[in-house]
């Protein structure tokens, strides 16, 4: 009724036909009621989807983690290069001490602890994997040369171990 009495009046001021405003009233109206469930069904759609800003938080937060490892890892290269080295040895028995024998050398255990939280933050995988049989068998099978280029920064290397440690992921999931 309402929009009846208003269509008129501004027929009237406009030299307009009130049936034609009114009309057109009701149309804009109907609209503006489309428009807004349209709104809200997308609304609904978009919840729970990630943000372009929540996606550059992860990639940031991703790029510190990975610094931070290279970085802890960096700080004393020749001591990270021998406990590859030396766990290496171990895995293949070539010096006759087993793994668990080096890991009662407290030296060794702190340093091996090291580098399995370093790879842990350079393979952006869970830090609970580090002393664990899943980082033991990755390190084992990892190549020494590209754990120590990874360690070293080289992009190509982490990216190589990255995809290893995915693909041993999904095989042994």
């Amino acid at each position: 009724m309402e929009v009846a009495i208003r269509a008129q009046e501004n027929a009237t001021a406009y030299g307009l036909e009130a049936d034609a405003l009114e009309s057109l009233t009701w149309a804009i109206l109907e609209n503006n009621e489309a428009l807004a469930d349209n709104a809200d069904e997308l609304s609904e759609l978009t919840e729970g989807q990630v943000t372009a800003e929540e996606i550059a938080a992860d990639i940031a937060r991703d790029f510190m983690r990975l610094n931070s490892s290279l970085e802890d890892l960096q700080d004393d290269y020749e001591d990270t290069c021998d406990t590859i080295d030396a766990f290496k040895e171990a895995m293949s028995d070539a010096s006759g001490e087993t793994l668990a024998d080096m890991k009662t050398n407290d030296k060794f255990s702190k340093s091996l602890g090291k580098l399995e939280k370093g790879m842990c933050g350079i393979l952006d995988v869970s830090e609970d994997l580090a002393g664990s049989k899943w980082m033991e068998d990755f390190l084992n099978e990892a190549d020494e040369d590209t754990l120590k280029k990874a360690i070293d920064g080289d992009a190509d290397a982490i990216k190589e171990l990255r995809n290893q440690a995915a693909d041993k992921i999904v095989l042994d999931a």
